[in-house]
């Protein structure tokens, strides 16, 4: 991710990457695989799928659809989410779309 998209603070930059994604994904959809939770934190993981029909950033749309699963992990502060820390695989996900070229197997 550009470095401008790695951390974001505030309600406002997180709404704003989100309408970007859905502009890029409209079809973008979360499915919770399981999720656990303890004193003030939670974690989950997702499987998310979507196609890319706009643009996203520097890449313009493919139309390829793709499929990610995603580790979150979010800390709660007076009911609220407070931090959220997220990791997936982005070189996949780049690969699916067509904006990283696969990986090539020597023997």
């Amino acid at each position: 991710m550009p470095p401008e998209a790695q951390e974001l603070r505030g309600t406002e930059p997180l709404k704003a990457f989100v309408r970007e994604h859905l502009v890029a994904f409209p079809d973008w959809n979360d499915n919770i695989d399981f999720m656990f939770a303890t004193e003030d934190k939670v974690a989950y993981v997702t499987t998310s799928t979507g196609t890319q029909t706009g643009q996203m950033r520097p890449f313009p749309p493919t139309g390829n659809r793709v499929k990610l699963v995603s580790s979150i992990i979010q800390r709660l502060e007076n009911e609220k989410i407070a931090e959220t820390w997220i990791s997936w695989d982005n070189v996949s996900f780049m690969t699916q779309l067509g904006h990283f070229p696969p990986a090539h197997v020597t023997e």
